[in-house]
């Protein structure tokens, strides 16, 4: 029987995209500097790249504070007075 729940994504996956639109945005940086011209895909894949990596990062860290907070809390309870 195949395991339907997904696990967290991995964090070097968010890395592997910010590593991408960075050296990307640097690659249209380079170019647009020596060779006075834009290309258009940097443009667009770079902060594309930025912004996932980014939100896959954002995700994963919100999953791990979620799993945290949500584990069962292993204080004792204070007793409770009836009564005066």
């Amino acid at each position: 029987m195949p395991d339907d729940r997904r696990s967290p994504p991995d964090e070097s996956d968010a890395n592997r995209y910010l590593a991408m639109g960075a050296g990307i945005g640097v690659l249209g940086a380079v170019t647009a500097a020596v060779g006075a011209a834009v290309c258009p895909v940097c443009v667009v894949v770079a902060p594309t790249f930025l912004g996932v990596g980014a939100f896959k990062k954002w995700r994963e860290r919100e999953q791990r504070r979620r799993a945290t907070c949500d584990a069962p809390d292993q204080t004792v309870a204070a007793p409770v007075r009836t009564g005066r």
